[in-house]
């Protein structure tokens, strides 16, 4: 199989390398078969599990998985904290501005 979850064809329109087809049509197309081989690749590691493929699973984790996923947590964690931050200083500056009027 020489493909992942998109064709050659998709990885050519998506390069800009495609101009033999409709953009608008060709981009929903490639968004929808990419969304149902998620699915398709959430239920073949479910089957995976089921066939006690464990090594096949942690490897799938190990290079996909929970690296990739744990640094996405952290980025939003960071973010989460940054805008938290600027909320309570946004607060404590109304709060002073309130407390200057009385």
């Amino acid at each position: 199989m020489d493909r992942g979850l998109l064709t050659e064809s998709q990885r050519e329109f998506l390069r800009g390398e495609k101009d033999d087809v409709d953009e608008q049509t060709y981009r929903y197309n490639v968004r929808s078969d990419f969304r149902q081989r998620m699915d398709r690749l959430e239920e073949d590691l479910e089957l995976l599990e089921q066939a006690g493929e464990d090594d096949l699973i942690d490897e799938f984790n190990d290079r996909f998985g929970a690296s990739e996923f744990e640094q996405q947590l952290d980025r939003l964690e960071e973010q989460f904290e940054q805008r938290l931050a600027g909320f309570e200083q946004e607060l404590n500056r109304l709060r002073d501005e309130q407390g200057d009027d009385e």
